[in-house]
């Protein structure tokens, strides 16, 4: 069932030649941006940039194919919002969702703009509900502000507005389309920490570049460097830049990806995740009162 007015949000929120609200993929409401430097959609349940096109350009993103496109479940591709804990519950990870429960929140239109340099803003925001307090007991307003123009940006924007301090991790779980993660390598994390979630958090450190010949889960420690995934096969480079995040987390699947009904086999070779992360250590506390910002700029260039 269709929970929001497209008619309403377009009576409301619609900029011609900017941007428009749709019935998208599962009949999920999306903000569907059009502008004369890039297109891009984002879902309303989970604040979900699922496509992101500069012009002439291939998708920055991967979807996968057996995604789920269904009001409260996870999409699996483009960009997932983990908030307000990054893995799983650190009290009961058997009650509570993996990766915290703003990636499967209805989330509202508070703004959208027209800016001067020809992009597009979209803002989305949530606030605490009996719901996510039996989860997570505080006040809150969290705010998406998506920028589509020649870059993307994305600012995950949260407030206290309550009476005591709270601390939250998280993550902006970037997936990025690639011709072959076999043939690839990420740079900007050499000479970093690293756990390696795959041998129990064992920490390791990082010589030269990554590359991808088995399963690959780190957390890179103690990093605010901008990284670039390499990508002959696509001729492109995709850098990825950020703020307010200590911590930058690289994951592919490999063949668990066939365990992975969301995945599937074979499916693992199109993306690489390098993520934008409060993870491990990197909590972040938010007075009353004040706000703290999790952002990622990303873009490509042509390459190779």
């Amino acid at each position: 069932m269709q929970l929001i007015s497209i008619d309403s949000l377009n009576e409301r929120f619609a900029i011609p030649g900017h941007v428009r609200f749709t019935l998208g993929p599962g009949g999920l409401t999306t903000a569907t941006v059009e502008n004369a430097l890039c297109s891009a959609a984002v879902t309303l349940s989970g604040a979900h940039v699922i496509s992101y096109q500069g012009k002439g350009q291939p998708d920055l993103f991967w979807m996968s194919p057996n995604s789920a496109y269904r009001i409260g479940k996870a999409l699996r591709g483009g960009i997932p919002l983990c908030w307000p804990w990054f893995g799983p519950h650190p009290l009961d990870s058997q009650a509570f969702p993996m990766h915290g429960f703003a990636r499967t929140q209805v989330w509202s239109v508070s703004a959208t703009q027209a800016l001067s340099d020809g992009s597009t803003e979209v803002r989305l925001v949530i606030q605490d509900t009996p719901e996510t307090l039996a989860m997570w007991p505080h006040a809150f307003e969290v705010e998406l502000v998506i920028t589509c123009g020649a870059r993307l940006s994305v600012d995950l924007v949260v407030r206290n507005p309550g009476s005591q301090p709270f601390v939250y991790t998280g993550a902006l779980h970037h997936y990025f389309l690639v011709s072959d993660v076999r043939q690839v390598r990420v740079t900007g994390l050499e000479d970093t920490d690293y756990l390696d979630k795959v041998e129990n958090f064992a920490r390791k450190h990082q010589e030269g570049a990554v590359i991808f010949t088995a399963q690959t889960d780190r957390i890179y420690l103690e990093t605010e460097r901008e990284c670039v995934i390499e990508d002959p096969g696509l001729n492109r480079k995709i850098h990825i830049a950020k703020a307010g995040s200590h911590t930058t987390v690289v994951w592919n699947p490999a063949e668990r990806a066939a365990q992975m009904p969301d995945i599937g086999s074979g499916n693992e070779s199109s993306f690489v995740c390098v993520e934008t992360a409060n993870a491990s250590q990197d909590t972040v506390e938010v007075l009353p009162g004040r706000a703290c910002h999790l952002a990622a700029q990303m873009w490509t260039e042509q390459a190779f």
